[in-house]
C-alpha cells in the first residue's frame, strides 16, 4: 500500500508553519517538523517555534495541531539527517495508523531530501573520533577542518565550508571508512511505500528580506538575549551544536562583549538573509517541487492550504 506524505518547504520566514497548520486542519493531519534548529530544547525564540508544549502528550501544539520532532534533544547533542529520517518514518507510520496524513513542514533541505530520496549506509557516530575532531577544531579552528576535508572530499568541503559540525561529520566518515562522504551518498536507500507531494513557498527576495529583518528584531524584543543567558546558565556552552545556530552564536558574542546589541541584531539579520537565499537555491534545484508564489498582498495560509488539499487524491 502507498501512503501520501505532504511536504511544505521554503526558506525561513515564508509562512510554512501557518500553511502547514491550516492544511493539517483540512486534511486531518499532524505536522512533522523538518527544522534542524527546532529539535533543540530551550531554544524557542531564536528558532521561531510555534505554540507550546502539552504536558500530557509532551508534544508542541501549534494552533491545535501536534508537531513532532521538536524539543527533542539538549543543545549539547548532535542531530543528523539519518536520525531525522528514523524519527520521521516512525511518526509517519503512527500518523497513518491513526487514519491521518503526515505534513512535513520545514526548511532543512537535507532532511527532506534524505526522507524523499533515501540515505546511504553511513557509519554511526564514533565518540572517540568526534572527541578528536572537536579537539582539532578548538586547537586550530574550523578552517583547519575545512582544509583537511578538502584534501580527501572536496565536494563535501565546499558544500559545508560554513558548518563546522558537518565538516566534522564528513571527516569522521572518511576516517572511519576510508571513503568520501560525497561518494557514499551516491548509493542511497529510498522509501518504497510513500508518495510525496512537495510544495515550496516562494517570495520576492526584497519582500522576504524585509520580513526577516522585522522578525529578527522582534526576536530580540521578545527576549532572545535573556533566553540565551538562561541556556548558558544551564551549563551549555558556545561550543555546543544547538548554540551554533544563527542568532544564538551572535548573541553569545554580545554576552561576551564582542558585539553591541545593535551589531548583534544587524549581523543576525544579515546571516538570516543569507541563509534564506541558500535555502531558496536548494529548493529551486529540485524540479519535482511545486512552487507557490507568495506576496504580502496575496499571502493567505488558509487559501494556499485549501488549494493544496484539493490536489490530494
Amino acid at each position: 500500500m502507498t501512503y501520501t506524505v505532504i511536504i511544505i518547504s521554503g526558506a525561513t520566514g515564508t509562512g510554512k508553519t501557518a500553511v502547514g497548520t491550516a492544511l493539517s486542519k483540512i486534511v486531518n493531519g499532524e505536522i512533522i517538523s523538518a527544522d534542524s534548529r527546532q529539535v533543540y530544547r530551550y531554544l524557542d525564540i531564536g528558532t521561531n517555534k510555534c505554540g507550546t508544549i502539552d504536558m500530557h502528550s509532551k508534544l508542541r501544539i501549534c494552533d491545535g495541531i501536534p508537531q513532532h520532532i521538536t524539543d527533542l534533544i539538549d543543545p549539547s547533542e548532535n542531530f543528523s539527517a539519518g536520525t531525522f529520517v528514523e524519527h520521521a518514518v516512525r511518526h509517519c507510520t503512527a500518523i497513518f495508523s491513526a487514519g491521518k496524513i503526515p505534513v512535513i513542514v520545514g526548511g532543512t533541505g537535507l532532511y527532506i531530501k534524505a526522507l524523499v530520496d533515501g540515505l546511504a549506509e553511513l557509519p554511526l557516530a564514533d565518540a572517540q573520533m568526534r572527541k578528536t575532531l572537536t579537539e582539532e577544531m578548538h586547537a586550530h579552528g574550523p578552517r583547519y577542518l575545512y582544509e583537511q576535508l578538502l584534501l580527501v572530499d572536496p565536494l563535501s568541503a565546499q558544500k559545508n565550508c560554513l558548518n563546522p559540525q558537518r565538516l566534522m561529520r564528513a571527516l569522521e566518515v572518511f576516517r572511519l571508512t576510508g571513503t568520501a562522504l560525497s561518494r557514499l551518498h551516491e548509493t542511497t536507500k529510498k522509501p518504497t511505500n510513500y508518495t510525496f507531494l512537495h510544495y515550496a513557498l516562494d517570495w520576492p527576495r526584497q519582500e522576504l528580506n524585509s520580513i526577516l529583518d522585522t522578525r529578527t528584531a522582534a526576536m530580540f524584543t521578545a527576549g532572545l538575549i535573556e533566553e540565551t543567558h538562561a541556556v548558558l546558565n544551564r551549563g551549555y556552552t558556545f561550543h555546543d551544536p544547538g548554540l551554533e545556530g544563527i542568532g544564538y552564536r551572535h548573541t553569545i558574542q554580545h554576552i561576551n562583549g564582542t558585539l553591541t546589541r545593535a551589531q548583534t541584531i544587524e549581523q543576525t539579520q544579515r546571516d538570516t538573509r543569507h541563509y534564506a537565499k541558500r535555502q531558496t537555491t536548494w529548493f529551486n534545484k529540485d524540479h519535482r517541487i511545486h512552487h507557490i508564489d507568495c506576496t504580502r498582498d496575496t499571502f493567505d495560509p488558509l487559501s494556499i492550504a485549501t488549494t493544496i488539499a484539493t490536489l490530494i487524491v
